[in-house]
């Protein structure tokens, strides 16, 4: 994703990696990336931005677990870059020592003054570390460019390049180098190795029901849609403790028989023909031991919720679920509601996330939520349940009711009146 010359030079440099198939997304401006990646998330599986400030805006967006996707940025930050720009200075005429520059950090440019035998004591600089407003930059140059402290900008934005052009300031637009774009995809190559790697780690599921409450035709139903499962993924089923079973498969067939981890269809389809809950958990570990393990973890986090799903837990301790909860699904095709789409604009989170919180709200009946609730049902930490509804309050659909005793000890949790 980038400016449409850059993007052409990327897919270029892209043959030589054949078995990479390179989709160009171009923007006409920067603003335009958060669209641009909700519109084309689900069909792609790494995403290479051509600029710093479209990667920081999208991450920025998301919280880290609904964020399901590889993303790299080809950035600047060399001194090739400082060259290169300060080469258009030059070539025009103007002093490189009074100049404005964004997004470089300041020890690149010093190192590159350095190198070349000048001093940039003179020079304005504003590092990016964030998505800031494309019209904090603009004003950066534009203010030093009217004061007579910069005789011309250098910037690494095509939105605030635009900017100061229509402004009648003296700009020159740095780019990455075609050796920064070919490093870049050759990280990508191996990202996507890594990726592979993963997707073939072996998972290990544990599910369980009541089964000895069934009449013998409905276990012999239960194990027949079980092996159904298993033919579609690859996968082998092992009965083991009553009402257990195993399920043996790999990291990319648990992602793609579970769209990704957002449902598990095979949970309805048993409730629907037997009539039963169904617990599940899978582990992923680098060991089949450990894998059980974080499996049996998460099967017991599946039974707090009250059944009927399921939960992913990985071995860095990161969680996903509950998977296949049918509020939260049925809700979630209601994702791209433009109500959705604006609450999470204002509030920084994902419209995955305030889709979630639509989904609770509607399966609790009540709009008064609590962190602890949020947690339980997202079966996230309670921290990050705190976190979703600060940033509601701050998008002003959120408001501190009052206090919550907890009935074990703890401190009074805040009431929330959450109103999507």
């Amino acid at each position: 994703m980038g400016p449409k010359e850059l993007v052409e030079i990327c897919c270029k440099i892209g043959r030589e990696y054949p078995d990479i198939e390179f989709r160009p997304i171009v923007y006409s401006a920067e603003t335009e990336a958060l669209r641009l990646f909700e519109q084309h998330r689900e069909h792609l599986d790494l995403w290479l931005f051509m600029g710093i400030w479209p990667y920081y805006k999208v991450r920025e967006h998301y919280a880290p677990e609904d964020l399901r996707v590889h993303m790299l940025a080809i950035s600047p930050q060399t001194c090739a870059s400082v060259y290169q720009g300060l080469a258009q200075v030059l070539a025009a005429g103007h002093d490189p020592r009074c100049i404005s520059i964004d997004t470089l950090p300041v020890t690149e440019i010093e190192q590159a003054y350095l190198e070349i035998g000048l001093s940039c004591e003179e020079t304005r600089v504003k590092e990016l570390h964030s998505a800031v407003p494309l019209e904090q930059v603009t004003d950066f140059h534009l203010s030093l460019w009217q004061s007579g402290d910069t005789c011309c900008a250098l910037t690494y934005l095509k939105g605030v390049y635009e900017n100061l052009k229509r402004a009648g300031v003296t700009v020159f637009r740095g780019v990455p180098s075609q050796a920064a774009i070919r490093e870049s995809i050759a990280r990508l190559a191996l990202e996507r190795e890594a990726i592979r790697a993963a997707r073939s780690q072996i998972v290990v599921g544990m599910m369980r029901t009541e089964q000895s409450l069934l009449e013998p035709r409905k276990k012999q139903r239960l194990y027949e849609l079980l092996l159904g499962f298993a033919e579609r993924t690859g996968a082998s089923v092992v009965p083991s403790e009553a009402g257990e079973y195993l399920l043996f498969l790999t990291q990319g067939a648990l992602a793609e028989a579970t769209s990704e981890y957002s449902r598990l269809p095979l949970l309805n389809q048993i409730h629907n023909e037997i009539g039963i809950a169904v617990c599940c958990g899978f582990g992923i570990a680098p060991t089949a031991h450990l894998s059980q393990y974080q499996a049996r973890t998460a099967l017991d986090m599946c039974r707090q919720q009250g059944g009927n799903c399921a939960f992913v837990l990985n071995y860095d301790g990161s969680v996903v679920g509950p998977v296949g909860r049918a509020p939260v699904a049925e809700y979630s095709r209601r994702s791209m509601n433009p109500r959705i789409m604006q609450i999470a604009e204002k509030s920084g989170l994902s419209v995955a996330t305030v889709t979630k919180i639509a989904g609770i709200i509607k399966k609790m009946g009540t709009h008064r939520l609590t962190a602890h609730d949020v947690a339980r049902e997202l079966g996230i930490a309670q921290r990050n349940g705190r976190r979703i509804l600060a940033l509601l309050e701050k998008a002003g659909v959120a408001v501190v009711e009052g206090l919550e005793q907890p009935v074990a000890r703890g401190r009074p949790r805040k009431v929330y009146a959450v109103r999507l």
